[in-house]
């Protein structure tokens, strides 16, 4: 399965529309580990982030077969423009999507599987949320950290080298985000 099968998988699963570029790379980089297909993720400004799927959100968007609309929030305190990007799937995309479940039929139900752990987790499509519970997975997995020896500060100092801030009391919902999360995913 490439990026832009995975991307047009994910946004069905979750009603045709998933709101903000943060929330589909985060539920994207879940998928990935859940199903530990063979995207990298690198550590970014709000989390693991993958270029490959970046990148496939480009290409199906110039195929027509997402639609990305700006939604904007006014200003923040510096005068900066706030914006969430959100992608929905248009008519050609549902058509792909389709084809793509009547493909890879074991793929398709994998992901629509995973979509299903992570709403039952707690997903609610809070990106704010998610992207804390994916750099926690993301230092708890990637950086070897052991949460049993170093607890909630070593994360919140891992997150910290990596250029993350995360509150120490958030870490707590998070890591019962991932323990519920890999209880489903049996």
């Amino acid at each position: 399965m490439d990026a832009e099968e995975l991307v047009l998988l994910i946004i069905k699963e979750n009603e045709g529309c998933v709101r903000g570029k943060t929330l589909l790379q985060k539920k994207a980089y879940f998928v990935n580990e859940l199903l530990q297909t063979q995207f990298d993720y690198k550590p970014h400004y709000y989390g693991p982030y993958s270029t490959e799927i970046e990148g496939a959100v480009s290409n199906l968007k110039a195929l027509g077969l997402l639609q990305e609309n700006a939604v904007g929030f006014g200003l923040n305190g510096e005068g900066f423009e706030i914006r969430r990007y959100d992608y929905i799937l248009t008519g050609d995309g549902e058509k792909i999507v389709n084809l793509i479940k009547g493909n890879l039929v074991e793929e398709s139900e994998k992901i629509s599987k995973a979509i299903e752990c992570l709403k039952s987790a707690g997903d609610n499509d809070d990106y704010f949320k998610l992207s804390i519970a994916a750099k926690t997975h993301f230092i708890l997995t990637k950086r070897g950290i052991d949460i049993q020896k170093e607890g909630k500060d070593g994360i919140v100092k891992a997150a910290h080298n990596l250029g993350w801030d995360i509150k120490p009391e958030l870490v707590d919902n998070a890591v019962e985000f991932l323990s519920k999360l890999y209880s489903l995913n049996k």
